[in-house]
């Protein structure tokens, strides 16, 4: 780390994983992380749906009275995410957060390449029609009142895609591009590309925040080594699999004497233990609907818990499957004690 001086460590958008309550009992419980880029959500112009939108938002930013669980614990910054292709309806939603809620940052979506997201001319599938981007970039930063940060990816189909978006992208006063350097046909899969993550860097006039596959203190420390230039990591997958990670990365020295990492496998499943139950609780506390809308929400997290508990499948798929609460906690205590 340059100077001795931590990155800045931001929480990726996980949709389904770092709700709002997801994020305040995760800092209250593991250090290391500066701030949360939030999970999108589809940008309106109807006012009547902004606070059903919002609602994750408002209640972590505000610490709404709706949400008395989530009092005790500390509050992370926070930067809401818009996914869209329409400006009128970013920008409705985007000064609504601004100018009434308090957020001065708005992030536009240009990395999704989930489901129906890119055949219908959002998110990842932006990326290879530069014109639309022009367009809705320049009706944007002249009618928000804040400042507007992108996430992208190289491209949809080719990494050489960003680089034609290039002169738009500096055209604009954009605060900050996040780069996920995979294509959005790759998903998740493959590896990242940190060849045309350079090369795109290097014509680029605005701050750059580095996303993809970041799983050890070794390899945060790789990026930073290779990319001293960014303004900051941000972890997604890894941090979830692994929570004492932003510790890691803030405490990794390096190669020569840096103990044994930890990776995935967490220092204490005790630790853990603590954090899952508080987090179960929350929901419990905070979720409408039910058992099922608590289960769904725990469900999300045990795939990327799977690799620490080698040998205890079985009961994994069981906890997956758990018909109610009380049978997910009978589990959970098996696996966690």
């Amino acid at each position: 780390m340059k100077n001795n001086c931590p990155p800045r460590l931001v929480l990726a958008p996980l949709l389904g994983v770092t709700t709002s309550v997801f994020r305040s009992v995760f800092v209250s419980h593991f250090s290391g992380l500066h701030e949360a880029l939030a999970p999108f959500v589809l940008a309106t112009s109807n006012r009547a749906e902004f606070a059903k939108v919002t609602r994750d938002l408002d209640g972590f930013h505000k610490r709404s009275p709706a949400l008395p669980a989530l009092c005790a614990f500390p509050a992370l910054a926070v930067v809401p995410q818009l996914v869209s292709n329409s400006s009128k309806d970013f920008l409705a939603l985007a000064n609504y957060l601004h100018d009434e809620l308090g957020y001065q940052t708005v992030n536009w979506n240009l990395g999704c390449s989930a489901g129906t997201t890119p055949s219908r001319l959002r998110g990842a599938g932006l990326l290879e029609h530069p014109e639309l981007i022009d367009r809705f970039l320049n009706d944007a930063c002249r009618g928000f009142n804040g400042k507007i940060s992108i996430k992208m990816r190289l491209g949809m189909n080719s990494p050489q895609e960003c680089l034609t978006l290039l002169p738009i992208l500096n055209r604009y006063p954009l605060s900050e591009i996040c780069m996920h350097p995979r294509i959005g046909l790759q998903g998740f899969s493959g590896s990242v590309d940190l060849n045309a993550f350079a090369s795109f860097c290097k014509g680029l006039i605005h701050p750059v925040l580095y996303n993809g596959d970041i799983r050890t203190g070794s390899d945060a420390h790789a990026i930073l080594t290779r990319f001293p230039f960014v303004s900051g990591l941000m972890l997604g997958r890894g941090v979830i699999a692994n929570p004492f990670l932003p510790k890691q990365i803030v405490d990794y020295k390096n190669e020569e004497n840096f103990e044994k990492e930890v990776g995935v496998k967490p220092a204490s499943i005790l630790s853990l233990k603590r954090f899952h139950d508080e987090l179960f609780q929350a929901y419990i506390e905070t979720m409408e609907g039910g058992s099922q809308p608590v289960l769904g929400r725990m469900r999300e997290l045990w795939p990327y818990w799977e690799s620490l508990f080698a040998g205890k499948e079985r009961i994994i798929r069981a906890l997956i499957k758990a018909p109610s609460l009380a049978a997910y906690k009978q589990l959970a205590d098996q696996l966690l004690r």
